[in-house]
């Protein structure tokens, strides 16, 4: 039951992280179009 619950709590960091990754790299893309070409949707 603990390690399901850290498993959890993990999975949600890792969304949380995403989110964030995702927000500045738009913020960045907007500012240089051209790489986000390259790079893609993940």
């Amino acid at each position: 039951m603990g390690v399901k619950q850290s498993g959890n709590r993990l999975f949600q960091l890792n969304n949380l992280k995403r989110k964030i990754v995702d927000e500045l790299f738009y913020e960045w893309s907007s500012s240089f179009p051209l790489p986000f070409i390259f790079l893609g949707r993940r």
